[in-house]
């Protein structure tokens, strides 16, 4: 399966400067399927059973949806 829906994600931006958890995976979001600068967005912190590298080796990446 090369695409799978993810459920909507509601956003708010916080100051910390606490560390991030090492066991999420830090997911790039991007407005556009092609991955440049221009067509980034933020990052995001997903739970993920497997290590995060299991999904960085796999290029995995969230895409807005524009309809």
């Amino acid at each position: 399966m090369l695409y799978v829906n993810l459920p909507i994600l509601w956003l708010w931006a916080i100051n910390t400067t606490a560390d991030r958890d090492k066991r999420l995976y830090e997911c790039p979001v991007y407005r556009k399927p092609r991955r440049t600068d221009l067509e980034f967005i933020t990052m995001v912190d997903l739970k993920t059973a497997h290590h995060p590298d299991h999904w960085t080796f796999r290029g995995v990446a969230l895409l807005c949806a524009t309809s």
